[in-house]
């Protein structure tokens, strides 16, 4: 009689806090080089047991069950699987830009999205034109790619809003935006973003409608305008003593000086990489950093400050042995 299989150890949970940061860095390249091609493997396989309907030969009636049931995937993760394979087999030519990053899974999905939707209408791409979109698709990010489809597909979006009651009595609210007025929305979510620090364009548009009730009514008075760093501490976040030695350590710098730097800087973060060259460019919780920081000798001269992002600015904190930008 067989015996059964003898039970394995499950896998000790894998500890990196003791890997360096360029190994760490290293690491995550070669595996996403890895996991880029074994995403075009996955989309070839499914292509072939779809070709052959060998997941019936398992006991399934379709090929998402048989992803979802058998292979375990996510009901979304298998669906996106199945209709980026789709555009593999219309454009087996893709291939070598799937494994290179050129072309990702979020774009595949995209693509078989609109092409079924020019089906409907009844003007289907030939492979040849699916071929010269997927080309100009190339290294393109999702919003520049949804951009690209809907200008060279001719897809007009619809500009009707929708309400949806959910369960939990929240709304569910749907409309499309111009790209101007997107544009207007991004710039005022980085502009209140040290107060909204989350990237969710509901709990900016709530603030921004909380801020301009508050201004029609009048229920609250403005705050005093200080002059001054956004970076300093308030009285309240320290113990008095410490607040005033600081205060006294560091001058307050201008409103006109903090406007020159971040107009200086086109209202993005400076920081640029030293390996890359490539400038960081966010806008989002925008501070004024000082190149050499006041306690290592430097000063508020405008030459020695900078805009950077809130992450660059507390990197640059941590590079100067800092528990906080200062």
């Amino acid at each position: 009689m067989q015996q059964p299989p003898a039970p394995q150890n499950p896998p000790a949970p894998l500890d990196l806090s003791k890997v360096s940061n360029q190994e760490i860095l290293f690491r995550l390249e070669r595996l996403s080089r890895s996991e880029r091609k074994i995403t075009h493997l996955i989309l070839c396989h499914i292509n072939e047991v779809e070709l052959r309907k060998l997941y019936s030969e398992l006991g399934y009636d379709s090929l998402y069950k048989y992803l979802t049931q058998h292979l375990h995937y996510g009901g979304s993760a298998a669906y996106d699987r199945m209709q980026a394979a789709r555009v593999l087999k219309i454009s087996p030519e893709i291939a070598p830009k799937i494994e290179e990053g050129s072309l990702n899974l979020s774009q595949l999905v995209k693509v078989e999205q609109s092409l079924k939707q020019e089906q409907k209408s009844g003007k289907a791409l030939s492979p040849q034109s699916t071929q010269e979109l997927l080309g100009k698709l190339e290294n393109k990010s999702g919003s520049e790619t949804e951009k690209i489809l809907a200008s060279e597909l001719n897809q007009t979006p619809k500009t009707q809003q929708k309400l949806k009651p959910q369960k939990d009595e929240s709304v569910r609210l749907e409309f499309t935006l111009t790209q101007e007025q997107y544009q207007i929305l991004k710039k005022a979510q980085h502009l209140i973003s040290h107060s909204v620090p989350e990237n969710n364009l509901a709990k900016a548009i709530t603030y921004l409608a909380q801020a301009y009730i508050k201004k029609v009514e009048g229920s609250k008075k403005n705050k005093a305008k200080t002059e001054g760093s956004s970076l300093t501490p308030s009285r309240t976040e320290m113990p008095f003593k410490v607040y005033k030695t600081l205060r006294q350590k560091r001058k307050f710098i201008s409103l006109k000086i903090r406007r020159e730097v971040f107009a200086k800087a086109q209202h993005c973060c400076e920081f640029v990489n030293p390996l890359t060259g490539k400038r960081c460019a966010s806008q989002f919780q925008l501070q004024l950093d000082h190149i050499q920081p006041l306690s290592c000798g430097g000063s508020d001269e405008i030459t020695n400050l900078r805009a950077l992002c809130g992450v660059c600015n507390w990197r640059e904190a941590q590079r100067w042995g800092l528990e906080r930008p200062l």
